[in-house]
């Protein structure tokens, strides 16, 4: 009976061992994970794990899991009592890896300790002035009861600038919780500036039969970067700063001319934005609607009504959104917020912004798009939608406690799998220009082509100390060597930008040394190569007969025109009014006698 009993309770256990593994009523799963980056870039990854058995006669002889991972090293799986035999297959940049177990623990409560470890290269990139350490997420979070991720990094690293999640304990070595990260990746970055070196190549053309003014668009200051323009091939009419904080560099082109003109620039990345206050009509200016943004729109209103917050306005856009990769190479139209509600599968980087951008106006907060550069290691995690040049868009939105526009990626959001791209962006972005009056102008760098095929620009990273600012300014002015006494002393003075960085205020200050009058000017949001004039005029007295000395003088410059103020005309103008009066009467005396002529011929 014993041997009977024996035999029949081996073929029940047979029926009910359970291959694939889940924390439901069968097993309670945990699991311990320790990142270690070593210096370089190779992380050693130490998995712990533990399977409880809930039910007497519920146990499993293997165990499955999957990693993210192309580059992968080293594995081991093991236990106190030695190595355990695996299985494993890489396809697709996944491992997928299957343990398989000799005398798994059976019964109730009975508990299968086991560790995986292995070593990869693909967390850690050091990328000019900045470590980024990327994790990847959980894509079965529900089959463990807990899951502890703890991260440990070189003490040489700098310090943490960027942390998605973001938890408040910020240190060298961190630890999240199954709540943290709730599916999601990690990522960490070490290094709040980083530092790009851009080549960006503008090809501009004139089809028409007479001249025309165009302008092109160069990378901005904003408030996540600072932008110095090293080098330009050809020095523009004029770089002038429009109401979106543009900088926008016009030429004249002939008759069918065409031009390239080829731009250095470097860029400074800040890991947070600092303020940049707007005024009430650039706030409501900022609410319009627009093409692509169809503020007033029925749906669109209702669901801005719903959401009413900059936040849950991106997390239901990137649940909403599905990233259509077919769209970028096929080159389809830009389908606009309105568009991509109705075809929600059918969006790229622009549909995403444009969403938001709408539903935040609509909603009443002041929102605009961003165009522009974004580094990226993985195009399947982080996708550049914009066809022709590594480009990308996204959306700010502009928050008025904190006094500053701050950026957000729904596109990264959505196609990383719940990654903080609301509050904490990165130090990738590289804005080249900001559409917030138009939704379609201007056009960013890459963008200016004669074939469409082109690659215009090419972006490296590059060291803090290559990234030089030079302050420099010329002063031009049109005061006259004499005056009239009792006329005022009048002339203008312009003010260019000559060095290589964004001048945000100057002072000039002009005055006339003789009088004592001083008159002050200030110069505000003069990129390179742009400049200002302006019109200045001194009182002077009927009695006057001396030199005054005009003195024009900024920080860096100090110069003295001397203006000759007499009753009597300088020598010089005497001469010159004469020769001119002489010249003209001699012409017209000629003139006249030809016409005589010419009169008495027609007789």
């Amino acid at each position: 009976m014993k041997l009977l009993f024996a035999l029949i309770t081996l073929i029940f256990l047979s029926f009910i061992n359970v291959a694939t593994i889940s924390a439901d009523e069968n097993f309670d799963i945990t699991a311990d994970v320790t990142y270690q980056i070593e210096e370089g870039n190779n992380a050693k990854v130490t998995k712990n794990i533990s399977i409880l058995n809930k039910k007497e006669f519920t146990f499993s002889p293997n165990y499955k899991i999957s990693f993210g991972f192309e580059s992968i090293k080293n594995i081991q799986v093991f236990n106190s009592s030695g190595s355990i035999p695996f299985d494993y297959v890489q396809k697709d940049g996944v491992v997928n890896l299957t343990i398989n177990f000799n005398n798994p623990p059976k019964g109730v409560n009975s508990v299968n300790n086991f560790t995986v470890s292995f070593e990869t290269d693909e967390l850690v990139e050091k990328k000019g002035e900045v470590y980024e350490v990327d994790i990847p997420g959980i894509s079965d979070t529900d089959s463990f009861s807990e899951y502890t991720t703890k991260i440990v990094v070189p003490e040489s690293y700098p310090e943490i600038s960027i942390l998605k999640p973001d938890i408040e304990e910020r240190k060298k070595d961190l630890t999240f919780s199954k709540d943290d990260t709730k599916g999601a990746g990690i990522v960490l970055i070490f290094g709040n500036t980083q530092y790009y070196d851009l080549n960006l190549s503008y090809n501009i053309s004139n089809p028409n039969l007479f001249p025309i003014t165009t302008e092109i668009a160069l990378p901005p200051d904003t408030n996540y970067q600072k932008v110095i323009i090293d080098k330009i091939s050809e020095r523009p009419n004029m770089v002038k700063v429009d109401v979106d904080g543009n900088w926008l560099a016009t030429y004249t082109l002939l008759p069918r001319e065409k031009k390239t003109i080829e731009v250095n620039a470097k860029v400074m990345l800040l890991s947070k934005p600092i303020s940049s206050e707007i005024t009430d009509e650039q706030v409501e200016l900022y609410k319009q609607s627009n093409k692509y943004w169809e503020v007033g729109d029925s749906e669109i209103k209702k669901i801005a009504q719903e959401l009413k917050t900059p936040e849950k306005i991106y997390e239901y856009v990137i649940s909403k959104l599905s990233y259509n990769f077919d769209k970028v190479s096929s080159g389809d139209e830009r389908l606009g917020a309105l568009g991509v509600l109705n075809s929600p599968d059918n969006a790229v980087c622009l549909e995403y912004a444009d969403l938001f951008v709408a539903l935040a106006r609509s909603a009443g907060i002041p929102a605009r798009t961003v165009e522009g550069y974004a580094y990226t290691r993985n195009s399947k995690l982080r996708p550049l939608s914009l066809a022709g040049d590594v480009l990308h868009a996204w959306a700010q939105y502009y928050d008025s406690e904190k006094k500053s526009w701050v950026m957000v990626d729904t596109t990264w959001g959505s196609t990383t799998h719940g990654i903080n791209y609301f509050d904490n962006l990165d130090l990738d972005h590289i804005t080249f220009v900001i559409k917030g009056m138009e939704s379609n102008y201007p056009i960013p760098a890459g963008g200016y082509k004669f074939e469409n095929d082109s690659r215009d620009i090419e972006a490296k990273f590059i060291n803090k100390n290559d990234f030089k600012i030079k302050d420099s300014i010329e002063i031009k002015n049109s005061f006259s060597k004499f005056s009239l006494a009792g006329i005022p002393i009048s002339g203008f003075v312009t003010i260019t930008n000559t060095g290589n960085s964004y001048i945000s205020s100057k002072t000039v200050t002009i005055s006339n040394e003789s009088t004592g009058e001083m008159k002050e000017y200030e110069i505000k949001n003069l990129p390179p190569f742009g400049h200002e004039t302006f019109s200045v005029a001194f009182d002077t007295s009927f009695l006057t007969n001396s030199t005054h000395n005009i003195r024009i003088q900024t920080d860096e410059i100090s110069e003295i025109i001397g203006v000759r103020v007499s009753v009597i005309p300088d020598l010089n103008l005497i001469l010159i009014g004469g020769g001119i009066f002489a010249a003209s009467t001699i012409l017209s005396i000629f003139a006249f006698k030809t016409w005589r002529i010419y009169i008495q011929r027609r007789k």
